[in-house]
């Protein structure tokens, strides 16, 4: 079952407003929600963290309530990292 979640908006150094970060139970589903919301290709990141994966897009606060409309949940940080090692890791 696809699944979309983000995290509560941050500010962050660096970066104007307050951000959070998308992601999906596959990458097809992230592409094509991030699509949705408008977010081009080239701003997704797979970094890597402590040779770990986290494949997300970053969202501006606006966008929420858009996201939420078309399906997202919104969790809390450490929920949304358990969500991203349950499925890469």
């Amino acid at each position: 079952m696809e699944k979309i979640l983000f995290d509560t908006p941050m500010s962050y150094p660096n970066k104007k407003g307050k951000w959070s970060h998308l992601v999906a139970s596959d990458l097809e589903t992230l592409h094509a929600f991030a699509g949705k919301l408008g977010l081009p290709r080239y701003k997704f990141q797979n970094k890597k963290k402590n040779n770990k994966k986290q494949p997300h897009y970053d969202i501006q606060e606006h966008l929420v309530e858009k996201a939420i409309q078309l399906g997202a949940i919104q969790v809390q940080r450490k929920e949304l990292l358990l969500f991203i090692k349950s499925i890469y890791y």
